[in-house]
């Protein structure tokens, strides 16, 4: 999915700036907080008067592996329970790949091909929601598939249905889940909330694959949507999955290695080794 965050950064009388960023992955949280502290720096830099934030109310909630710690909603961020905002693997992952500037390439393309700027940006954007809305419909049926398919086969008993109640009502998306269950099948965990609340990291994991629990032994996935992914965006991939890894390492795991799992009309998958991960600090 791609996440736009803009904003108006007043900077005197009858002048201000008004920067936007804009960021592609799978979790909107992380996104969001990586966003975000793109906009804070230019902010400091360049406000007549500080950035006033609406703080909101942090839940307390426990990570798959066992670490208290605090989810503010509002922020779409995690917290220790000091209150020091966690790192989150999107951002990780931003840090060591080289930003999209939007701006630069938006004019360039509005130039080449005769057509208003502002146009062409409203265009894009309308696109990118789209993209954003279709892999979040991808994302939350295999959610629910791997979470009710069992739940789902009792009730389609019940009703005597052809089909798992668990699985969505839309054909395309239908047939989807039911590719990935085939090829790849659903006995792993989704949508895993993992924390080094040490090293101030935190973040979602798409698939955890538990290959051997009495010896801490695991894979990494993650599902992507993209219409085209190129060697750039998987190595991004692969430094956020890399994070993620690196927190299970933490606390005793091992990992045998990374999947990205691709739907373009059909599955592939990816498996990729892992990467070294540097803690920022």
């Amino acid at each position: 999915m791609k996440y736009t965050l803009k904003a108006t950064i007043p900077c005197g009388s009858f002048a201000n700036l008004q920067p936007e960023v804009e960021l592609e992955g799978d979790n909107l949280d992380d996104l969001h907080a990586t966003a975000e502290a793109h906009i804070q720096k230019i902010w400091d830099q360049f406000g007549e008067r500080p950035l006033k934030k609406k703080s909101g109310e942090a839940t307390e909630v426990t990570s798959w592996n066992g670490e208290k710690l605090l989810y503010n909603d509002e922020a779409h961020a995690y917290f220790d329970l000091s209150g020091n905002r966690l790192l989150s693997g999107s951002a990780y992952a931003e840090s060591m790949t080289k930003p999209f500037d939007k701006v630069s390439v938006l004019k360039k393309a509005s130039e080449s091909w005769g057509v208003d700027v502002d146009e062409l940006s409203k265009l894009w954007d309308i696109n990118g929601r789209i993209s954003t809305e279709y892999g979040s419909s991808i994302h939350t049926a295999l959610e629910t598939y791997h979470l009710y398919k069992g739940l789902g086969a009792i009730v389609a008993e019940k009703k005597k249905l052809d089909y798992n109640y668990a699985l969505p009502k839309i054909p395309f998306i239908r047939d989807a889940v039911l590719e990935f269950d085939k090829l790849f099948g659903t006995d792993a965990l989704t949508e895993v909330l993992v924390s080094d609340v040490k090293n101030l990291r935190a973040g979602r994991v798409d698939r955890l694959s538990i290959l051997d629990e009495k010896n801490k032994v695991c894979r990494i996935g993650d599902y992507k949507t993209n219409f085209e992914l190129d060697d750039k965006k998987i190595q991004t991939y692969q430094h956020q999955l890399s994070f993620y890894a690196d927190i299970m390492v933490a606390h005793g795991w091992s990992v045998t290695g990374l999947d990205i799992y691709h739907f373009s009309g059909g599955w592939e998958k990816i498996e990729l080794p892992v990467l070294p991960v540097s803690i920022l600090k």
